[in-house]
């Protein structure tokens, strides 16, 4: 179903006036060019040249500018002779951002603030970053287990899931333990757990017990908890039920039932995907680093599938009995490549980053509750290492879809936020 049947348009209890069409930029840093939201920038946002040059050659171009400039009484009648550059939509004035810059996606205010979305039961206030005090924990609202953060695997390789429907999955992808990063190690990607709900998923026809995973440059999805090494079954299950208080609470059996279907876009839909815009923004305020928290890590990915040539290795213990269904040979991943979306239990907030409590893949069904002053909210998107931005995201609200007999309808188990412009 398209979006424009939820009449996604600005949400009318935001107080900030619009300004998309007047005003571009994402700070308040009084540039006032045409257009600098989209002009080519170097890889930290800022304009390139050199100031030396320019410093020394100033006086001496002014001078010639001045000598060569027309009368006053010319400049008039050459500006009204010039044609005006032409907007997208046909009016004059300049061009238009792209359709995913704009409108129900996006919209630039006047004033810059480093605005945050309102919490409460569907974006939880006690979603926070955890503290960093030693080289196996991590600065993200993640699933901390027993002063842990970082996992590795009783195996040299483990399967990794995404849901088909309730309780059914498929293996997605695979990650070696070869791979992950250990300690103050600079090498490899870090395995960590998210602060899902603890899910027993049938894959293959076997009942394997999971929880989200985040795995480096391969982003997340569900992993089996007794694959893992670094804290028991137990204790994962026990800081699952503890991270209850992170997670958004469910909607009423109304909102759900009069919730609009809406699809995961294409994994190379413009609109649901990155662009350069997009790789030089972020989604918290004070960004150093020119990795993680960027907008694009929230829209659809192509994630690497990794595998280790000329080695088969030994599976864990779960992933081997997946394995054992599956005719007794490792999984054949036909792709090196796999299309996700991740469905974050919160939006950002100070400095705390949205995690993924799901993923989706292009064409899955996402239920939107029509609400819009409950269920859409606004995020900035900043520049790197700016605290205050124009720029405004809307997010929605929604659920999952599961297969009930021949239609889809929301799974109030699976629920969550995504930027609005990653659905259609």
């Amino acid at each position: 179903m398209p979006s424009d049947a939820l009449e996604l348009g600005p949400d009318p209890s935001r107080a900030e006036a619009e300004g998309a069409a007047a005003d571009d930029d994402d700070d308040d840093d009084g540039d006032n060019e045409p257009g600098v939201a989209l002009r080519a920038a170097d890889s930290d946002g800022n304009d390139t040249g050199d100031e030396a040059e320019r410093a020394a050659t100033a006086p001496a171009a002014a001078t010639a500018a001045a000598a060569a400039a027309p009368a006053p009484a010319a400049r008039a009648r050459a500006a009204a002779a010039a044609p005006r550059r032409a907007r997208s939509g046909g009016s004059g004035g300049r061009a238009q951002p792209a359709p995913q810059h704009r409108g129900k996606y996006e919209r630039t205010v006047k004033k810059a603030s480093g605005h945050d979305a309102k919490q409460d039961r569907y974006n939880r206030p006690s979603a926070r970053s955890n503290r960093v005090k030693s080289a196996i924990q991590i600065g993200r609202p993640g699933l901390r287990v027993g002063n842990r953060d970082e996992f590795h695997l009783k195996g040299d390789y483990a399967y990794r899931y995404m849901i088909t429907s309730g309780r059914k999955a498929e293996v997605v992808d695979k990650i070696w333990d070869a791979d992950l990063q250990r300690g103050n190690s600079k090498q490899g990607g870090r395995l960590a757990l998210n602060p899902s709900a603890v899910r027993k998923l049938m894959i293959s026809g076997v009942e394997v017990e999971c929880i989200m995973s985040w795995s480096g440059g391969q982003s997340a999805a569900w992993i089996a908890i007794k694959d893992l090494r670094g804290a028991s079954v137990g204790a994962i299950r026990a800081a699952s039920k503890r991270a209850e208080k992170m997670r958004p609470k469910s909607t009423s059996q109304q909102d759900r039932d009069n919730a609009v279907e809406m699809k995961f876009r294409a994994i190379d839909d413009p609109i649901g995907s990155a662009d350069l815009l997009d790789e030089k923004r972020y989604i918290v305020p004070g960004q150093k680093s020119k990795g993680g928290n960027a907008v694009g890590d929230y829209l659809g990915k192509s994630v690497m599938r990794r595998e280790r040539e000329g080695r088969a290795g030994r599976a864990a213990g779960e992933s081997k009995r997946i394995e054992a269904a599956s005719g007794g040979k490792p999984v054949d991943l036909e792709n090196r490549k796999r299309a996700t979306f991740n469905v974050t239990m919160n939006l950002p907030h100070d400095r705390t980053p949205p995690v993924a409590i799901d993923v989706a893949h292009p064409g899955d069904s996402f239920f939107v509750p029509k609400d819009k002053k409950k269920f859409r909210r606004e995020i900035s998107l900043y520049r790197r290492t700016k605290t205050s931005s124009k720029v405004r995201q809307t997010w929605a609200f929604g659920f999952l879809g599961r297969d009930e007999g021949a239609r889809k309808v929301a799974d109030e188990k699976r629920r969550g936020w995504v930027p609005l412009r990653v659905l259609a």
